[in-house]
């Protein structure tokens, strides 16, 4: 069993990169501070012995103090829960449940941080399949072959402006509710049930990608589509060009439009996977 935690591979740029790979898939993985003093952004990722990959990809509220603590505090929430939950079915919302439980106590022990709370977003690829909860802005997308097929919808007031009519989804982008998130975790009691969802058929999707705020608000999303995708037939040599060029585009976007940009996290999972 293997479980990577992003801030045990940071190094003192607050930066992390890792690869996971196996006969079924590839797990690319990147995270950096941006603009901002500290990286706030958190992930996780469990990879079982019989093959199931769980990845949570969190984002503490950069206008409230311990935003780092708190992204951090939902990561490892999910991961306990990963070890005790025995109901497969359950999984999700109970690790839902333990990553709120777990910032409320991290909330406690420091009055002067009480206000933290984070985005999650948990998804579980198996078999072909994958299912998903998410709670907050940290988006999820479902590609095949260059195109996206499904994309989870923010928890923000532009999301519901949008749903309303009174704005079209291509605007949340830039839209200053863009960050005014109406659910996230540690700042509602009860807890703030997650969004779930699950895919359709086995191998409907060749890449699963998981990316905060910082990442989706300067790649769109057909941007996104073709600049992963090579990864799907690449060799291993140049998984590490694909994530470049990925960061490249972003930082050339951000600074030409605001120098003290976000953090920004990208998660790719490359499935189904065709052989040069």
């Amino acid at each position: 069993m293997l479980t990577e935690l992003s801030y045990e591979k940071e190094d003192n740029r607050q930066r992390s990169k890792t690869l996971v790979q196996t006969d079924n898939l590839v797990v690319l993985v990147l995270s950096d501070r941006g603009g901002r003093k500290e990286n706030q952004d958190a992930w996780g990722l469990r990879l079982t012995d019989s093959g199931e990959l769980y990845l949570a990809l969190a984002d503490g509220l950069g206008g409230l103090a311990g935003g780092r603590e708190a992204s951090r505090a939902a990561v490892t929430g999910v991961l306990r829960a990963l070890d005790s939950v025995a109901d497969e079915g359950e999984l999700i919302p109970e690790a839902f449940k333990a990553a709120h439980e777990s910032v409320l106590l991290a909330r406690q022990k420091d009055r002067a941080k009480s206000l933290m709370s984070s985005t999650l977003t948990l998804v579980e690829v198996k078999d072909g399949f994958c299912r998903w909860g998410h709670v907050g802005d940290t988006r999820l997308y479902l590609n095949n072959d260059q195109k996206i097929l499904f994309q989870t919808l923010d928890h923000t007031v532009a999301q519901a402006l949008a749903a309303a009519g009174e704005m079209d989804p291509e605007e949340i982008r830039h839209d200053p509710n863009r960050h005014l998130l109406v659910k996230s975790l540690g700042n509602d009691n009860p807890y703030p049930k997650p969004t779930l969802g699950s895919s359709a058929e086995r191998g409907e999707f060749d890449l699963v990608i998981l990316a905060t705020d910082g990442f989706w608000e300067w790649i769109e999303e057909d941007r996104l589509s073709s600049l992963a995708f090579p990864a799907v037939s690449c060799s291993e040599n140049d998984y590490f060009q694909v994530i470049y060029n990925l960061e490249t585009e972003l930082k050339e976007k951000a600074l030409a439009r605001e120098p003290e940009y976000d953090n920004y996290s990208v998660i790719v999972v490359i499935v189904n996977k065709k052989n040069k």
